[in-house]
């Protein structure tokens, strides 16, 4: 994908729409591919199932409206409008009409195979100039990707702004626009697909919608998240009232699930 692009959106879809690499800071280049799956346009009525070629990685995705049947190597799991997920690939996902779901595919990451909803109305975090987040799926593990709710209230003029990596998902519900860095501004409706290029100026609002706004964003990496030497159950073990050194010769192996991001390193 080129950089360059400017923020893109899609209403009928119904396959692959983009791919794009992130180089992270690590050296691992993670590849992202937004798959768009609806059966409510004339064009795409007879869509019932998809098979997605790729079979490492991981699927991250969001059901805006319908309802989908996620099949995986462990099993068959429903899921129905305001749910999401994270699954290993491969996976194919079957529709009942009047479905949307995007499904972005992210490589190479090892997932932590998780199913969540409905989204809260608000996000659970302060993010910037009046708007709220929740990290709804979270990184395993420090630089893996993540899925967030974000949470824009009525009235909101958000500072433009710009990101390291690329940012896409879809529209949850709600009504607004965005303005590119040039000045372009851009209606965001329901069951909308999105996708900001790395380093693009952008600003989401809602001041003439007089709605809310609910946006499902992926990201393809992050600076948040547990490390080997930091997290919530070394944290919390203490030896005479101190946090306990796991780098220290007894400790510093352990039988650690090999992930494809450790392979990729």
């Amino acid at each position: 994908m080129d950089n360059d692009l400017r923020f893109t959106t899609w209403t009928d879809y119904f396959g692959p729409l983009i791919t794009v690499e992130d180089t992270l800071p690590s050296g691992i280049v993670r590849r992202s591919t937004v798959y768009g799956f609806e059966n409510i346009s004339e064009d795409h009525k007879a869509g019932t199932f998809a098979n997605p070629p790729e079979t490492t990685g991981a699927y991250f995705g969001y059901v805006t409206e319908g309802n989908v049947a996620i099949t995986d190597r462990h099993g068959i799991t429903h899921l129905k409008k305001g749910e999401y997920f994270v699954v290993p690939a491969p996976a194919g996902f079957t529709f009942t009409p009047g479905t949307r779901l995007v499904a972005i595919h992210s490589a190479p990451f090892t997932p932590l195979r998780t199913f969540g909803g409905p989204i809260e109305p608000k996000g659970r975090l302060r993010y910037i100039d009046g708007c709220s987040d929740s990290l709804i799926i979270a990184p395993p593990k420090f630089e893996d990707p993540c899925l967030n709710l974000l949470h824009f209230p009525p009235g909101i003029h958000q500072t433009a702004h710009t990101h390291p990596s690329i940012r896409c998902g879809a529209i949850a519900n709600g009504a607004g626009y965005c303005i590119d860095g040039d000045g372009t501004k851009l209606d965001l409706l329901p069951g909308m697909i999105w996708i900001i290029p790395q380093g693009v100026v952008h600003s989401f609002h809602t001041a003439d919608s007089g709605q809310e706004l609910n946006v499902i964003a992926y990201h393809p990496d992050t600076d948040h998240g547990p490390e080997d030497e930091t997290h919530p159950m070394l944290n919390r073990t203490w030896v005479e009232g101190e946090k306990i050194d796991n780098t220290t010769d007894e400790h510093i192996s352990a039988d650690i699930l090999v992930t494809e991001q450790m392979l990729a390193l």
